[in-house]
């Protein structure tokens, strides 16, 4: 969640809850009937609700990007640190490169898939092994 979206779902929440506020104030003063006022309370407490679920899911959803952009940004110096290396390497060498590298190579009847073994984890034996 960037700064500026985080600021404006905790500014609609801060407003929703003056709204709130207000709202019972203005029932306590006799400007509402209790059924006005609990049909309204039912809205608000439901628009914080969604705001609330907004802000977590955003939350998470950059989360989730942080780590697609390290993971992006490890492969792209594994890349780099090999692209020497691979290229002067003999045919065994090459070879348990790409079997460090490839969990499995799934063949369909249009596609061909090759998924890679991407460790979380920077201290992790297997870069380790590949630097």
């Amino acid at each position: 969640m960037t700064r500026t979206s985080r600021r404006s779902s905790i500014q609609r929440n801060w407003r929703v809850c003056i709204f709130l506020e207000r709202l019972i104030d203005s029932l306590a003063e006799g400007v509402f009937e209790i059924d006005q006022f609990t049909a309204r309370m039912k809205r608000t407490k439901a628009r914080i609700a969604e705001i609330d679920t907004k802000i977590g899911s955003q939350a998470a959803e950059e989360g989730r990007r942080a780590h697609l952009r390290s993971m992006m940004s490890r492969l792209a110096g594994l890349s780099t640190h090999l692209q020497s290396q691979f290229n002067d390497a003999d045919w065994s060498t090459k070879r348990e490169i790409i079997r460090a590298l490839v969990q499995r190579i799934e063949i369909g009847p249009t596609i061909i898939a090759v998924v890679l073994r991407l460790p979380t984890d920077t201290s992790s034996r297997f870069w380790s092994r590949l630097w």
